[in-house]
């Protein structure tokens, strides 16, 4: 079997999805759909990072951010990916600004 391609969704791309959100040339949120449609096909694989976590929790409330996620998780459309300590540090000592970021 083939491996699937893995989609890492930014902060944007959820909250394109849940809030419908536009820009003036065309809604944003059609793309958005089509992603998670994609995924839910399991054309793709999605990838949910500690850091994509920790910014949708600053934007949109858990029970929201658990509803969209639950069922792709359950069904194993997901790879989760987290940051080491060492990669931490070695942010830090590429830059003492805005690491966090």
């Amino acid at each position: 079997m083939q491996e699937k391609i893995r989609v890492y969704c930014d902060t944007n791309i959820y909250l394109d999805f849940l809030l419908g959100r536009k820009d003036y040339l065309r809604p944003l949120d059609e793309f958005a759909h089509r992603i998670f449609r994609r995924i839910e096909q399991g054309e793709f694989l999605l990838v949910l990072s500690d850091h994509l976590i920790f910014e949708l929790r600053r934007y949109i409330e858990e029970d929201t951010m658990n509803e969209l996620l639950k069922d792709l998780i359950k069904e194993g459309k997901t790879l989760k990916v987290f940051k080491t300590n060492d990669e931490i540090k070695q942010a830090k000592a590429i830059s003492q600004e805005n690491w966090k970021d």
